[in-house]
C-alpha cells in the first residue's frame, strides 16, 4: 500500500497561513479600500481579522483533537451525522478554496497585463492565470515536501517586499508626517467599512489552509494552533502598515480608485521610482502564486477526505504510489480553478464577453467569500455541538467562553455574507444547490471505515500457539454464510477439524487478501474465509487418506463440481474431490484484510 507521510513542520505551516493571507487581498484590495473609506480601511481589516480569529479559535480546538487533512469538513464530519449537511460543507469549502485560488491567479493575470505584457500583444484575459494554475497543480501533484519548501521561499520574499514598500512610504513622507496624514483621513462611512471588511475577509482565510493541511504537518496538535495564531497576528500588523503607506500616497484618490487591483504598483512607483514599481509587481506575483499554492494544497486535502468518506469519487482518495500525494484530487482542483477563471474572467468578464452576463473579479470575490464564510459558520456550530455530544473528549486546546464565542463567530460570518457582491452570492448558491442535487442523485458511496468494519468486524481475536493475536474467522464466522465465489460453507468442516483434535490455540494460519478497491473488501474476505476452511478440510482429508490408502493419489475436481460429497466408491476415500479448485492470481497495493484458521502458515492473495 502506498503510504502517506507527514513532511511539513512549523516553518512550512506558518508559511502556508502567512502566504495565503499575504496575497491578492492586500495587493488588490488595499487601493480600493483606501479610495472608499480612507484610513478607516484599517478598521475594516481589523474587523475581518477579529472575525477570522474567532473562527480560527474553533479551528484550533478541533485541530488539537483531529490531526488529519480536511479542515472544516473534517471537523463537521466528526460532529454531525447528516450526510447532506456534511457534503454541503465539504463541497462549499472545496469550491471556496478553488475560487479563492482563481481570484488570486486572475488578479495576478491583471498585473501581468498592466505591468509586464506589452499592450500590443493580444493575450486573452485569463490565459496567464490558467497556465499558472496548471503549473501549480503539477507542482502539488509531485509532492507536498517540494511545494512546502517553495512556499517558505516565496512567502519570505513577499514579506520582504512589503517591508520595503512600507519603509519607502515612511521615508518619502517622514514618520511624523505619515502618521499625521493617516490620522486625518479616517471616515465614518459605516456601510463602506463593513462592506470592505466582508470583501477583505478573503485575505485572512489562510488560517484554514493550515488546518486543512493538518494531515501533512508533523505533530499537528501542537504545530497547527501555533501556526494559526502566529500567521493571523503577523499579517494583521503588516496590513495596518500597508494601509498607512497607501493613505500617504502622492497619487490622487481618484487615480487610486480607477487603478483598482493594480493601484499599489502606481503608489510604489511614486514612493520608490521605477525600482519600487517593479519590486511591488514582483512581490504581488510571488504573493499570489504562493497563496494559490497553499489553497491548492488545502483543497486537494478536502477532496481526498471526501473521497475516503464516500462523498466524492473514491479515486480522489487514492495516493499516488510514487509521489505520495492524492493525485486525482489535485487534478480535479486544478481543473476546477481553470474553469472558474475561464468563466469569470474570459467568457463573462466585467466588461464585454458573451451575452448580458458580466462577472469579473468583483463577482469572483463574492463567490469565493460565500463558499468560505458559510462553512465557517457551520464549524462554529460544530464546536458547540461537539462540546455537548462529547463532554469527556480530550481537548488539548479549548476555546474560552464557549458557546458565546462561537455564537459571535456565527453571527459575524452571516453578517459579512449579507455585504458581499450580489452576483457572487447568486452564482455561489446556484453552484452549491447543483452540487448537492448531484450528490443526492448519486447517493454517495460507503465510507472506507464502514467497509473495513464490514470486512473484518465479524472476526474475534484469538491466540496462536506463538502468542500472536489474529482474527478468528473461518469455520465459526462463515458457517452457513454464502459467498458468490464459493457457495455455502458446509458445517461438516467444523467436525473435521475438531475430530483431529486441534485446539483453538494451535497451528493457525492467516489468509491475506490485499484489496486495491476497499468497496470490494467484504466479498474478498468471505472468499478468504472459504479458502481457509477449504485448507482445513484438505489437511484433515490428507490425514484420513494416508490412514486408508497412503499410496493412492487423489483426483482433483473442477470448481464446477457440485458441493455435495461424492458417493461413488472411487471418490469415497477422497474427500478432496469436492473441494473448490479456484485460485486467485496477482497482487495489488492497498488496504488488506485477513482471516484465519487452524492449519500451518500460508498466504493467499487476491487481486481486486
Amino acid at each position: 500500500m502506498a503510504e502517506h507521510t507527514r513532511t511539513l513542520g512549523f516553518r512550512v505551516a506558518f508559511a502556508l497561513g502567512l502566504g495565503t493571507m499575504i496575497a491578492a487581498g492586500i495587493f488588490s484590495l488595499s487601493g480600493t479600500a483606501v479610495a472608499v473609506v480612507g484610513s478607516s480601511a484599517v478598521v475594516s481589516f481589523v474587523i475581518a481579522a477579529v472575525i477570522a480569529g474567532i473562527t480560527a479559535a474553533s479551528y484550533s480546538e478541533f485541530a488539537s483533537i483531529y490531526s488529519e487533512n480536511g479542515g472544516g469538513y473534517l471537523f463537521s464530519s466528526r460532529t454531525f451525522e447528516d450526510d447532506r449537511l456534511l457534503f454541503a460543507v465539504g463541497a462549499s469549502l472545496f469550491m471556496g478554496y478553488c475560487a479563492t485560488t482563481a481570484f488570486y491567479l486572475a488578479t495576478m493575470g491583471e498585473w501581468f497585463h498592466q505591468f509586464i505584457i506589452p499592450h500590443g500583444i493580444p493575450i486573452p484575459h485569463g490565459a496567464v492565470a490558467i497556465t499558472t494554475a496548471v503549473l501549480l497543480g503539477y507542482l502539488n501533484a509531485q509532492g507536498t515536501e517540494e511545494s512546502g519548501t517553495f512556499q517558505v521561499i516565496v512567502t519570505a520574499a513577499k514579506v520582504a517586499v512589503l517591508l520595503v514598500f512600507i519603509g519607502g512610504a515612511f521615508a518619502f513622507q517622514g514618520p511624523t508626517e505619515a502618521v499625521g496624514t493617516f490620522a486625518g483621513e479616517f471616515k465614518t462611512n459605516a456601510g463602506g467599512i463593513v462592506s470592505i471588511a466582508a470583501v477583505a475577509f478573503i485575505t485572512f482565510f489562510g488560517f484554514s489552509a493550515i488546518a486543512a493541511s493538518a494531515g501533512e504537518i508533523i505533530d499537528p496538535r501542537r504545530v497547527v494552533p501555533k501556526a494559526i495564531g502566529a500567521s493571523i497576528l503577523t499579517v494583521t500588523i503588516l496590513y495596518i502598515f500597508v494601509i498607512v503607506a497607501m493613505v500617504n500616497s502622492p497619487i490622487p484618490a481618484a487615480v487610486v480608485a480607477r487603478q483598482g487591483e493594480t493601484a499599489m504598483g502606481k503608489v510604489a512607483a511614486a514612493f520608490l521610482g521605477s525600482f519600487g514599481k517593479w519590486l511591488i509587481v514582483a512581490g504581488a506575483v510571488f504573493s499570489m502564486v504562493s497563496a494559490s499554492n497553499a489553497s491548492i494544497l488545502a483543497a486537494s486535502g478536502i477532496g481526498s477526505l471526501m473521497g475516503r468518506q464516500g462523498q466524492a469519487p473514491r479515486r480522489f482518495s487514492r495516493i499516488h504510489p510514487e509521489y505520495g500525494t492524492p493525485f486525482w484530487s489535485v487534478v480535479t482542483v486544478t481543473g476546477t480553478i481553470s474553469t472558474l477563471i475561464l468563466v469569470f474572467m474570459s467568457l463573462f468578464p466585467a466588461e464585454g464577453g458573451l451575452g448580458l452576463l458580466h462577472l469579473g473579479l468583483d463577482a469572483l470575490t463574492g463567490f469565493a467569500n460565500l463558499n468560505l464564510l458559510a462553512p465557517l459558520a457551520v464549524v462554529n456550530v460544530a464546536l458547540i455541538v461537539s462540546r455537548r455530544r462529547f463532554p469527556d473528549m480530550d481537548r488539548p486546546l479549548e476555546v474560552p467562553l464557549t458557546p458565546w464565542v462561537p455564537i459571535v463567530g456565527i453571527l459575524a460570518n452571516l453578517a459579512l455574507i449579507t455585504n458581499l457582491p450580489p452576483r457572487g452570492i447568486v452564482i455561489g448558491l446556484g453552484v452549491e444547490l447543483a452540487l448537492v442535487g448531484a450528490y443526492l442523485a448519486w447517493g454517495g458511496a460507503p465510507d472506507v471505515e464502514e467497509l473495513t468494519k464490514e470486512a473484518v468486524g465479524r472476526h474475534q481475536p484469538v491466540r496462536t500457539s506463538g502468542g500472536e493475536s489474529v482474527n478468528r474467522s473461518g469455520v465459526e464466522a462463515t458457517r452457513g454464510r454464502e459467498s458468490e465465489e464459493t457457495g455455502p460453507v458446509e458445517p461438516r468442516e467444523t467436525e473435521a477439524v475438531e475430530s483431529e483434535g486441534v485446539s483453538d490455540t494451535e497451528d493457525r494460519y492467516r489468509v491475506l487478501v490485499p484489496v486495491a478497491r476497499i468497496e470490494r473488501a467484504p466479498v474478498h474476505v468471505e472468499l478468504a474465509a472459504a479458502l481457509a476452511n477449504a485448507r482445513a478440510r484438505i489437511r484433515y482429508c490428507r490425514s484420513s487418506t494416508s490412514r486408508t490408502s497412503p499410496t493412492r493419489r487423489p483426483t482433483r475436481w473442477s470448481k464446477r463440481t457440485p458441493r455435495s460429497a461424492p458417493t461413488d466408491s472411487s471418490s469415497a476415500s477422497n474427500p478432496r474431490a469436492w473441494t473448490p479448485s479456484t485460485r486467485s492470481r496477482g497482487t495489488s497495493r492497498a488496504t488488506s484484510a485477513s482471516t484465519s484458521t487452524r492449519p500451518p502458515a500460508t498466504t493467499t492473495r487476491n487481486s481486486s
